[in-house]
């Protein structure tokens, strides 16, 4: 599904943060990317979201070299990206307003995208995502919490395949932070999708990630990836292993970025 082909990539700086870097990811996985501060992290990812260019190789999704933003792919970010000005409802729908308003032309929206009222598929989103009751609300009314489930009803409307999180909870509290967790864990395995989670919070990376890439100082060249098999299982918070896998992640990340789970 995501594959890097011998991929380079180096800021104006001339200082590699990937050099000669491979990675494969299969169709449905999880995958939580931690690391150093500047090593890389979210740079993996806006190259996985066509936001930013390989200096050389190549990144793949699905087969298809990623040299744009690709229809398929969501994006959520740590800030939510909702416009101040538009309501709940407005800032889910937005996504999809714009791509009925391209159609299917391959690049805007899948090249199968059918047109379809916005209100209906919104409207689904906000009830499964349990911010119905607010969704005439603007941003500054609602929590953190209602936020981040707005941004991700916004992308959700658009039926990705891969949807990539960029410290999606680290402005939450604790009771929030597992409550979405739990749900993205959820979304992804009703829609089958490839999940690729940066963060810094080693819990989060445990919980959510089947897969854990740890990424060391740049040059990032061959990452440690951990397989965890019993991510997404809302025992698992309360297991000796899960501690234990925290405790394994900790002792893998550069000393200096090793911070509290």
């Amino acid at each position: 599904m995501i594959e890097l082909r011998d991929v380079t990539f180096a800021y104006s700086t001339g200082k590699a943060v990937f050099e000669h870097f491979n990675w494969t990811a299969a169709r449905a996985e999880t995958w939580a990317v931690v690391g150093a501060s500047g090593g890389g992290k979210t740079t993996l990812l806006m190259m996985l979201a066509g936001l930013r260019l390989p200096t050389s190789g190549q990144v793949l999704i699905d087969g298809q070299i990623i040299e744009r933003p690709r229809p398929r792919t969501g994006l959520v970010l740590q800030e939510y990206g909702l416009l101040p000005w538009a309501t709940v409802a407005e800032n889910a729908a937005l996504g999809l307003k714009l791509r009925n308003y391209y159609g299917p032309d391959g690049r805007h929206a899948p090249a199968d995208h059918t047109v379809a009222p916005e209100k209906e598929r919104v409207d689904f989103w906000l009830n499964r995502l349990g911010i119905a009751a607010v969704r005439n609300r603007f941003p500054a009314q609602i929590s953190g919490g209602q936020r981040q489930r707005a941004a991700i009803a916004r992308t959700l409307a658009l039926k990705p395949d891969v949807l990539l999180m960029d410290e999606p909870f680290a402005a939450l509290d604790a009771p929030t932070r597992e409550d979405l967790q739990n749900l993205t864990f959820e979304l992804q395995r009703e829609h089958q999708l490839t999940l690729v989670i940066v963060t810094h919070n080693i819990e989060d990376a445990v919980f959510l990630g089947q897969h854990i890439m740890v990424l060391g100082v740049p040059p990032q060249t061959l990452p440690a990836i951990i397989a965890n098999p019993q991510a997404g299982d809302a025992e698992y918070r309360s297991q000796p292993a899960f501690f234990q896998m925290c405790s394994d992640v900790r002792r893998r990340l550069p000393a200096q970025t090793a911070q509290p789970a």
